[in-house]
């Protein structure tokens, strides 16, 4: 039997360090990649305004309302602007809808508009 000398003792451990989560080197990434994340969709969404892809939406929803009106709309140029925030129209013709008599024709036309209660609690926005 070997005696409490000979007795093998287990080394001492040392308390690991845990890796911080919060680096300087991680919070760099963090900053790098919002601000690539922020100019990528500005740059995808000037690219969008400049090509015109959400005048047809605009244009959709605002033959909607005036179908619902019991109007028929039509326009040859139909252009939304940002800054200000305008709606041009050019040749525009309101026709009824039931009828098709014609009510009333606009040659030139420039409607400034405004966003009321941008950051209200509703999940839709209408024309």
């Amino acid at each position: 039997m070997a005696s409490d000398d000979e007795k093998i003792q287990p080394e001492e451990e040392t308390p690991r360090q845990r890796r911080r989560f919060l680096t300087r080197r991680n919070s760099m990434t963090a900053i790098v990649l919002v601000v690539l994340l922020g100019l990528v969709v500005f740059l995808l969404t000037t690219v969008l305004y400049r090509y015109e892809v959400f005048d047809p939406y605009i244009k959709a929803q605002f033959v909607a309302k005036m179908s619902n009106i019991g109007i028929e709309f039509d326009a040859e140029v139909f252009r939304v602007t940002i800054n200000p925030l305008t709606l041009e129209l050019k040749n525009v013709t309101f026709n009824d809808k039931l009828t098709g008599e014609k009510l009333f024709f606009i040659r030139d036309a420039q409607l400034v508009m405004t966003v009321k209660d941008l950051y209200s609690w509703q999940l839709s926005r209408d024309i």
